[in-house]
């Protein structure tokens, strides 16, 4: 069973500079999704100016992941750009963490619109 806090797990300040950094790995469902979607080829950007428009409020809550058993990432909801082509009608939902595994990196591991699966 997934756990969950609802409290966020890293700092979003961090999550920021990291992608503005372009320090970030995203998942390739969250790209084809863009792709798909979005006919957008620029995937990485795109979820660099995604993340930068997080803001505290957005926060959801942080589940640990089932495929890394202790490793928990940060939920938030409704995250707009400001582009309404960009942002659907509800904006998007990102999943990320901070990999300190080998060096600090952000790992996004969905971005989507919100209510769309990828």
């Amino acid at each position: 069973m997934r756990r969950s806090r609802q409290r966020a797990t890293h700092s979003l300040e961090t999550i920021k500079a990291l992608s503005a950094k372009g320090n970030l790995t995203v998942n390739g469902r969250s790209l084809r999704w863009i792709r798909n979607h979005l006919d957008r080829f620029d995937g990485m950007q795109v979820v660099q100016r995604v993340v930068s428009s997080i803001q505290p409020e957005h926060f959801q809550k942080s589940d640990e992941l089932e495929a890394i058993p202790g490793q928990w990432a940060d939920i938030y909801r409704y995250v707009k750009t400001g582009d309404e082509e960009l942002d659907g009608e509800d904006g998007w939902y990102v999943k990320a963490f901070i990999d300190d595994s080998q060096a600090l990196r952000l790992s996004i591991m969905s971005a989507n619109w919100e209510g769309y699966i990828h």
